[in-house]
């Protein structure tokens, strides 16, 4: 299904309510805020690995060592769910198709052009749990762990449909992700993606150092037009990888030392599942827990789970009581 770019509906109640909303997210988010800027006053957590000789790579087969060997050296790595081969597959592209459709009921295109982005309910998602299951699979969790250099915690998946009306706003804006100073998001497409469809978008390294030097280790959502500020030409016309692909494509995106964005779609909307792993004593455990799943699902789900996958969901267990006690952040980019 396509929809067609239209106008913004904006105004009335539903923005009014938006509004509100917002506001009331950031003022509960002041504690984790203040937290966030204590804990990266001495910049980003340099103690992990930096080089792929220091990991252990003996539990992985040749095609995922290729993974891991691109995301140490471009932050990146895309396959396709075919080459991949994780067990669960078929079930879990059952459950995605299955939602898919759900959305296709649930949002008309004019609510759609309203919101340039909706995402699943957590409800949709633990009706559809081989969407779940899939990501905890040993074998991708062997991936995640031979990156991040330690177990992983898993913070579940958001499922979003992007709108083709062209606006660079929220995820669409250039960001880094502020759950650790390493982590992976690992997205599969569900429609084919080209160049006018949506595509992730994530600057090189020597990009990245260039914003860095700028910016510090901090957390700007940025417009293009920001990005670009003191770049040198030659590096922002190589700089920037886009991710294109088929429905089935599969990538492993560390989202917290890169800048990246969703590239607004602009002729075909984008359908796409982001699953999020970190390490199991995250940097700011307070900026987790994006998935809007709630403690208690996220419990009743994990007892239904082996021992590996059930640690690696409930993640929170193992944080000491002080880390514990900061409320979530609630503000969204």
């Amino acid at each position: 299904m396509t929809y067609q770019q239209s106008a913004p509906a904006l105004g009335g109640w539903p923005d009014l309510f938006g509004r509100i909303s917002r506001r009331v997210d950031s003022l509960l988010s002041i504690p984790s805020e203040i937290a966030l800027r204590a804990a990266n006053r001495a910049g980003p957590d340099a103690a992990k690995p930096g080089l792929i000789d220091q990991v252990d790579l003996s539990a992985l087969n040749e095609h995922d060592v290729g993974i891991v060997g691109a995301l140490y050296e471009m932050g990146a790595a895309v396959t396709t769910l075919e080459a991949l081969g994780l067990p669960g597959t078929p079930a879990m592209m059952a459950a995605a198709d299955d939602l898919q459709q759900r959305l296709d009921a649930r949002y008309a295109p004019h609510e759609m052009a309203r919101r340039h982005t909706v995402s699943a309910r957590p409800g949709d998602v633990l009706a559809r749990d081989a969407l779940l299951r899939w990501a905890l699979n040993d074998r991708l969790l062997d991936i995640v762990e031979a990156y991040i250099a330690g177990p992983a915690a898993y913070d579940g998946l958001l499922f979003y449909r992007s709108h083709p009306d062209g606006r660079e706003e929220g995820v669409r804006e250039w960001h880094r992700d502020r759950e650790d100073s390493r982590m992976l998001k690992v997205a599969i497409y569900l429609t084919d993606v080209d160049e006018a469809g949506g595509p992730f978008e994530m600057l090189t390294p020597d990009y990245q150092r260039l914003v860095d030097a700028r910016e510090g280790w901090k957390y700007p959502v940025m417009d293009s037009a920001r990005l670009e500020t003191g770049i040198p030409a030659a590096v922002r016309e190589t700089g920037v990888r886009t991710i294109t692909g088929k429905r089935g494509t599969v990538m492993f995106a560390d989202a917290a030392r890169f800048h990246h964005r969703g590239k607004p779609p602009t002729r075909n909307h984008r359908d796409a599942i982001f699953h999020s792993f970190f390490s199991r004593s995250p940097r700011h455990p307070y900026c987790c827990e994006r998935s809007m799943m709630t403690r208690a699902q996220i419990a009743a789900f994990a007892d239904t789970l082996p021992a590996r996958a059930r640690a690696a969901m409930l993640w929170r267990e193992s944080l000491p009581l002080r880390k514990r006690l900061i409320p979530p952040n609630r503000v969204k980019i």
